[in-house]
Order: structure tokens, then C-alpha cells, then sequence
């Protein structure tokens, strides 16, 4: 009986350079590994014949080495350590919050957002665009629920500059998930659009099972974008319907001349200072 021949697997070019990729890190890996080998032999066969000058600085190098790696592990350890921190602390201001009524509660619905943005920032990087998207909910609530609460409030002036606030930090949350993720939203953009150029037959891009999943998780990807936008604009909105108020009350046009001036993207080295101007900001005004 002849030996059934094998087909042969028709990779794609995405998986293709994939397993090229694999293939090279274990090369590089066993590569290193011989040079480490090398080294040893090599540094053993001086040492023998080198001086006791040759020991301490041999010596003094390991220690350095020691230490450098000493400070790295230490600093890694103290990340997680401040995010959880940083965490516990959010939600302590959150539940202080439920339990409390009037202007009170949404200003430490507020410091509680902007704790939830800290920890965000200070998650590892495989994290943030998760922690992001989380905080843009929740901002996003408060600033609904600030929202409801000014249209039945006695007075005018108390809220209001909390709704704006709130809509505005939640759609720079927003905003942070999305550049985070643009690096591989541009990735499967650009698998999509070879795949788009391969497909030679009339049928619809979305009917083939790839195409679909690639768009799919486009669409999914800049809903965050939308999302951010659609609360930006809607903050901006709520500002307008208020400046065209006759009747408005001099607290309420003071609050609203307090209101700092944020910008909808913020970068990774802008986030910490634009969360301390609004703290600023809201302490002023109490």
C-alpha cells in the first residue's frame, strides 16, 4: 500500500508571516542561548589568566546589574500596588456618593470619576483601554444622572457645570480607549483592506466570513470614537441651552465661566495634569 501523500496547506499571507515571525524568535532565541554558552566558555578561559583586577570588575558589573534589576522589579511591583490603590479609593468615593443627596453627591461622583480616570492611566498597558472604556461608562452615568437631577432642582447653578463637566470627561475617556487601540485598529484595517483588494469575485465584502469579522471589529472599535463625540457634542449643547437663558442666576453664570477648558484628545502625558486642573477647578468653586 503506497504512503497517502499529504496536501499541501495553502496558508494565508496574514498567517504566513505570523509563523515567519514565530520561526524567528525561536531562531533568535537559540541564537542568543549559543552566544550566552560562548560567553561563558570564553570568560571562564580569560579569567584563569587574568588578575584579580579582572575579578572586581567582574565583580562590581554583577553588582550593578543586581541592583538595576532590584529598582525594575521594585517599580513593577509598586504599579500594581498604586492602581489597586487608586481603585479601592474610586469606588470608595462612589459609594460615598449613593449616599448622599443635593450638589454633594455629584461633586463626589465627579472626584470619584476622576479617580477611576487615574487608575486607568496607571494600569498596565494591556489593561487601559478596558479600565478606559469602564470609566467613560460610569462618567457617563453620573453625568446622566446630574442631568435628571438639575431639570428638578430648586436652584439653578448647582449642577449644571456638573453635567458639562461630566459629559466632557467621559468623552475624553472614550477617546483614550480608542487611541490606545489605534494600533491594531490600524492593523485590521490594513488586513482588511488586502483582503478587499484579493477579492476578485462579485459577491459583497461582507458576505465572505473574514470580511465580516473584520468589519465587525472596525464598526466594534469606533463605537468608542462615536460614543466620545456624540457626549462632546452633547455637553456642548447643554451649554448653549443654558448661555441662551434669560433668566439665568449669577451663580449659575459664574459656574459656568469656572469651567475649565479641556481639549477631547488628551494624550498619555496630558491626562494626569488635565485631571488636576479640573480638581482645581471644582475646589475653587467650593
Amino acid at each position: 500500500m503506497s504512503p497517502r501523500k499529504r496536501k499541501a496547506i495553502d496558508f494565508s499571507e496574514d498567517l504566513r508571516e505570523k509563523l515567519l515571525e514565530l520561526a524567528g524568535i525561536v531562531i533568535k532565541k537559540e541564537v542568543a542561548a549559543n552566544n550566552n554558552n560562548n560567553a561563558k566558555e570564553n570568560a571562564y578561559g580569560d579569567n584563569r589568566n587574568s588578575n584579580n583586577s579582572t575579578f572586581e570588575t567582574s565583580a562590581s558589573i554583577q553588582a550593578e546589574a543586581n541592583t538595576t534589576t532590584a529598582v525594575t522589579k521594585t517599580e513593577e511591583k509598586k504599579k500594581p500596588k498604586l492602581s489597586f490603590e487608586l481603585r479601592r479609593e474610586a469606588v470608595t468615593l462612589k459609594h460615598r456618593g449613593d449616599k448622599v443627596k443635593g450638589p454633594l453627591k455629584h461633586l463626589i461622583y465627579l472626584r470619584a470619576g476622576l479617580k477611576f480616570m487615574e487608575h486607568a492611566e496607571s494600569v498596565d498597558s494591556s489593561q487601559q483601554a478596558r479600565q478606559y472604556r469602564s470609566t467613560g461608562n460610569y462618567i457617563s452615568s453620573i453625568a446622566n444622572v446630574a442631568e435628571e437631577a438639575a431639570k428638578v432642582a430648586e436652584k439653578k447653578g448647582e449642577i449644571e457645570h456638573f453635567v458639562i463637566l461630566n459629559y466632557k470627561l467621559a468623552a475624553i475617556a472614550y477617546m483614550r480607549t480608542f487611541a490606545i487601540r489605534s494600533v491594531k485598529l490600524k492593523q485590521v484595517r490594513d488586513g482588511l483592506a488586502i483582503k478587499l483588494k484579493r477579492d476578485n469575485s462579485n459577491k459583497v465584502p461582507g458576505a465572505s466570513s473574514g470580511h465580516y469579522d473584520h468589519l465587525s471589529y472596525f464598526v466594534q472599535e469606533m463605537n468608542d470614537v462615536l460614543l466620545g463625540l456624540h457626549l462632546w457634542r452633547k455637553a456642548d449643547e447643554y451649554l448653549s441651552e443654558i448661555n441662551e437663558q434669560n433668566d439665568q442666576s449669577p451663580k449659575l453664570k459664574q459656574q459656568i465661566d469656572s469651567l475649565p477648558k479641556l481639549e477631547l484628545y488628551v494624550d498619555n502625558s496630558q491626562v494626569l495634569p488635565m485631571i488636576e486642573t479640573v480638581k482645581n477647578c471644582v475646589n475653587a468653586m467650593y
